[in-house]
């Protein structure tokens, strides 16, 4: 049990295909304890998230709205969202971000595995009987021959 719940805990933006795309998810913010809460302070420690909070039931519960910030940056953000409040047995509250944006051009699959041929075995003469252009030199030796 905890005086405070978040409701999720973690927020997932999976797969934002564009980054000017504003996306939004919400916390749900429920206080359990029998004394009203008041929650301040909230900010997030990446600037590819805005958090903003607000009352639903006074004290009792809240919604916390993680909204991106465009343009969205490449691959995946991840970030703290925290919050501060006034009871003291959970004084800072804090949910994960994590948005991802996926690149313009995707390959599915990756990779592609094909069945493997069998390849004659070629046999290559040993380096002592490799000539060089001129035909003077042995490979390995470089010694002249007569």
């Amino acid at each position: 049990w905890t005086p405070i719940k978040l409701t999720p805990s973690v927020v997932v933006f999976p797969a934002l295909t564009h980054p000017d795309r504003i996306a939004t998810s919400a916390v749900r913010i429920l206080n359990q304890a029998e004394t009203a809460v008041e929650i301040t302070d909230v900010k997030s420690d990446l600037t590819a998230f805005k958090a903003e909070v607000r009352e639903v039931r006074p004290g009792k519960e809240f919604e916390l709205t993680i909204t991106t910030v465009t343009p969205m940056p490449p691959g995946t953000s991840s970030g703290r969202i925290s919050m501060k409040t006034s009871n003291p047995d959970m004084p800072v509250l804090a949910v994960q971000s994590v948005a991802t944006l996926l690149p313009p051009v995707q390959v599915a699959p990756t990779q592609i595995l094909l069945p493997g041929a069998k390849l004659a075995a070629a046999r290559l003469p040993s380096a002592s009987h490799l000539r060089t252009p001129d035909a003077g030199f042995v490979a390995g030796d470089r010694s002249r021959k007569a």
